[in-house]
């Protein structure tokens, strides 16, 4: 006797880029942190940039964390590709901003602290990656 099976797999469904086009202005030198994200998919997704920039100090991690230490101001266009079951990629534009010329220095960073010791007019304060003048 003949017994009739159906045999139904579910490998996750398809995954949906759901980060809007814009992201989050930056400001140059500042922190930048940023998360994109996707519905959907199934496992491991990696992401990746697979066109276009990010400003200097900036990169994408393969979680799809967005983070660093802008070094450069303008508008980035850049293509994130995420793989999740499926290839999915956009592109996403990121505005980097020069900080207000009252709290930069000389080299156009924002400052988080200037410090001038007695006696000495320029500043001694560093940011990450930045050697001592």
């Amino acid at each position: 006797m003949q017994h009739p099976y159906a045999l139904t797999a579910n490998f996750g469904t398809s995954a949906t880029i759901t980060s809007v086009n814009a992201r989050p202005n930056g400001v140059m030198g500042a922190t930048y942190d940023d998360t994109l994200h996707i519905t959907g998919g199934g496992g491991l997704t990696i992401w990746s940039v697979s066109g276009g920039a990010l400003p200097q100090g900036v990169t994408l991690g393969s979680s799809g964390v967005v983070s660093g230490f802008p070094r450069q101001s303008g508008n980035f266009s850049y293509t994130a590709t995420v793989v999740s079951c499926d290839t999915k990629s956009r592109t996403f534009t990121l505005s980097v901003v020069r900080a207000d010329a009252r709290d930069c220095r000389r080299d156009g960073a924002a400052v988080w602290a200037d410090i001038a010791p007695h006696g000495r007019s320029d500043p001694v304060s560093r940011f990450p990656g930045q050697q001592q003048r």
